[in-house]
């Protein structure tokens, strides 16, 4: 067992649950504007990684988290984020392998590769997009970043993302 899987196994059946809800919906997204994007897309998701990134968000949320849609979408956001860097930087990097197999680059051009993680950026955004946004609409946040009314302050706007956290508002 790797030190990864067995963090996963000690979220509960909760975080396994929410992390193969965030790789369909993932899948579905990478597949939404079509063949020519949504295959390299699609491919790209689909070499696997840790995941590490949307498990760090599960894990923050609370244990168990919450099983909401919202957290299924922040997941999904951070990994298709990861994802899309990844395909740019192969790019910049002209890499013709990543995870042992070619990248989109090197088999589709520099065009395909810069367009699929564009696609790959766009759908975090839109995934993003759907969050309600609990924060603000309960006036948390504005609560904290006004607490002094001459000088809003980030730490307040950081404590009161780290409350909406900690209350499993995400």
């Amino acid at each position: 067992m790797t030190a990864l899987s067995a963090v996963v196994e000690a979220g509960g059946a909760e975080i396994a649950g929410l992390l193969a809800r965030m790789e369909r919906r993932m899948v579905t997204a990478a597949a939404s504007h079509g063949e020519l994007l949504g295959r390299p897309a699609g491919e790209t998701l689909a070499a696997g990684g840790k995941r590490l990134r949307p498990l760090l968000l599960c894990l923050a949320a609370g244990v168990p988290p919450p099983e909401t849609e919202d957290l299924v979408r922040a997941a999904s956001a951070v990994e298709l984020v990861h994802a899309a860097t990844l395909v740019h930087d192969d790019v910049l990097d002209g890499a013709a392998l990543r995870r042992g197999r070619p990248t989109v680059v090197a088999r589709g051009g520099r065009e395909l590769a810069v367009a699929t993680g564009d696609l790959l950026f766009s759908r975090a955004f839109a995934e993003l997009a759907g969050v309600e946004s609990h924060a603000v609409a309960d006036g948390e946040l504005p609560a904290a970043a006004s607490h002094d009314r001459e000088r809003p302050s980030m730490v307040g706007v950081v404590r009161s993302g780290t409350t909406c956290v900690r209350r499993n508002r995400i």
